[in-house]
Formats: C-alpha cells, structure tokens, sequence
C-alpha cells in the first residue's frame, strides 16, 4: 500500500507539485514546514516536497530500467538453457554458477575499475 502510494505520487508529480523543482528563491532559504511548503526548502529556497515528488519520477525510470537490463536477459537465457536441455543447459548453469560465485561487491568494483580506466 505505501509503495503504490509513493508511485502514484510521483507519477502525478507534474499535478500535484505546487512549485518548480529547480526553482530558486534565496528569500524562502531553510524555511521549516509550513501549509505554503509543505517539507520546508532547501538552501536555495526550493520546495523540498516538489523536489521529492519530480525526484521519484526519476527513480522510478531508473529503477524499471534497472529491472528491465536484468530480467531480460535472464529470462532469455533460462527459456534457453529449457528449451535446449542437455549440455546446453549445463553449459550455461555452469556459467550461472561462476557469476554467482564472486561477491557482488567485488564484482561491482572491477566493473567500475574496468569502466573508469
């Protein structure tokens, strides 16, 4: 329930936001919470509650493209290790096996090693 409703509010962010996101107003910096803003505002003076409700749009999109990049090919790939069966199949267990064996930690460093050199 608390997941579809932060979904729901971010999808209707563009309705419900009642300031621009990016909008900058030195004068409204720090303010607390108040009925004009409802999560208070930054240090620039923008509205926390509109950044927050543009900001999980942007996670959303993030998110399923996350998703998306990793059941694709995973779906594939068990639809053809079952359908293949045999060695195929084992083959490519055998390669499941290897990329579940190293930590995802450090996977995920040599990754970044691997992109940022």
């Amino acid at each position: 329930m608390l997941l579809m409703t932060i979904v729901g509010l971010s999808l209707a962010a563009p309705n419900l936001a009642p300031y621009d996101p990016i909008a900058m107003a030195p004068a409204d910096q720090l303010q607390p919470p108040s009925l004009s803003h409802p999560a208070g505002t930054d240090l620039f003076g923008r509205d926390v509650w509109s950044r927050l409700l543009w900001g999980g749009r942007l996670s959303l999109g993030a998110g399923t493209l996350a998703v998306a990049l990793a059941v694709l090919p995973g779906s594939l790939l068990g639809l053809l290790a079952g359908y293949a069966g045999g060695k195929s199949e084992s083959f490519l267990m055998r390669i499941v096996d290897v990329l579940l064996a190293f930590p995802s930690l450090l996977l995920a460093l040599n990754i970044v090693d691997l992109l940022c050199t």
